[in-house]
């Protein structure tokens, strides 16, 4: 059996979860995160595993645990799933028994694919057996007349209005890419909320293409020369690029103690913070002559802050850091 994404997306808005063995696959993964961040809102969280770092027992403790929080089990999501399967279920006596086990389980399990999986897969083993007991649900590529119309009504909900114009520049510069596009309305909401008037030069300040030039150092250089438009755009582009927010908050955060360090100590103390390299310590020197000793101790501050959110109220960190480069944006 084979549903859509939205077909189960109705079913979960309608009835709850029905089927509790899937596997979802396709050419939008931001269809599928969007399905699995309803379903967590639904089933009060999921319990989140990796492929590549299980074992079979671990994934069957998972399925056969229970939750603190709700009288019913969290459902259980496989990420990355296919090292798991080439080194547990690729004999055909093993991946009976898999099959056996998973049935004694009521958990529902969510097995997820961040690509389309192919005829050929589907057709061999271990999906072919997999999918004897699982749902296949497809995320399909979306016409560009139906992105516009979900960008349209996301717009209209967040009560943002764009010309035409304007609409057709965001989608064209995020290549009608779903995932960006959250992103990339997300800033313009922001924006337009704190006042900001979205004509086509505030798009073309707050829309950034993907390249694959950026790199965190630029951040740190758009960052501490006060240029917070730029510093937002690459942002955004390094977590398309892949890298962790956490990776990103960690350099600037290491740079801004340095930085504090020195305006406090002088430049003499470059060699003791382990700044070695001439072009790092004249680059660091020339963000002091843009930052004051106050302006660093609050951007520490809110950093601080943003730390906090993370790990007392589990806010995800892109988010949090996002919003702290907007704030700087707007009051800049």
């Amino acid at each position: 059996m084979e549903l859509s994404i939205f077909q189960l997306q109705k079913e979960l808005e309608k009835e709850g979860l029905k089927h509790d063995r899937l596997v979802l696959h396709g050419d939008e993964p931001y269809l599928i995160k969007n399905f699995l961040n309803k379903l967590s809102e639904k089933a009060g969280g999921l319990k989140v595993l990796w492929g590549d770092e299980i074992d079979e027992e671990e994934l069957t403790t998972a399925l056969s645990g229970g939750s603190l929080f709700s009288a019913k089990p969290l459902p259980v999501v496989l990420k990355n799933p296919e090292p798991f399967f080439k080194r547990f279920v690729r004999k055909k006596k093993a991946r009976e028994s898999f099959l056996k086990r998973l049935s004694t389980f009521k958990t529902p399990l969510l097995i997820v694919f961040d690509r389309k999986l192919t005829p050929q897969d589907l057709s061999s083993e271990p999906y072919k057996s997999l999918l004897s007991s699982f749902t296949l649900v497809s995320a399909p590529k979306l016409s560009k007349d139906k992105v516009k119309a979900l960008v349209v009504k996301r717009l209209s909900r967040e009560g943002v209005k764009l010309p035409p114009k304007l609409l057709n520049l965001l989608l064209e510069r995020t290549g009608y890419d779903l995932t960006q596009l959250r992103q990339e309305i997300d800033k313009l909401v922001a924006y337009a909320r704190e006042g900001g008037k979205l004509d086509e030069e505030a798009l073309e300040r707050l829309l950034f293409p993907v390249t694959e030039e950026s790199s965190p150092f630029e951040l740190a250089d758009a960052f501490f020369t006060k240029d917070y438009a730029k510093t937002l755009r690459l942002y955004e582009e390094l977590l398309r690029l892949g890298y962790h927010p956490l990776q990103l908050q960690k350099l600037l955060t290491s740079y801004l103690l340095r930085l504090l360090v020195l305006a406090e100590e002088g430049p003499d103390k470059a060699a003791e913070l382990g700044v070695k390299n001439p072009f790092l310590k004249h680059k660091l020197l020339s963000y002091l002559k843009k930052l004051s000793k106050d302006e660093l101790k609050l951007l520490l501050e809110r950093f601080w802050r943003a730390d906090l959110e993370q790990k007392l109220y589990l806010r995800p960190p892109e988010e949090s850091l996002r919003e702290l480069f907007q704030e700087l944006l707007l009051s800049s």
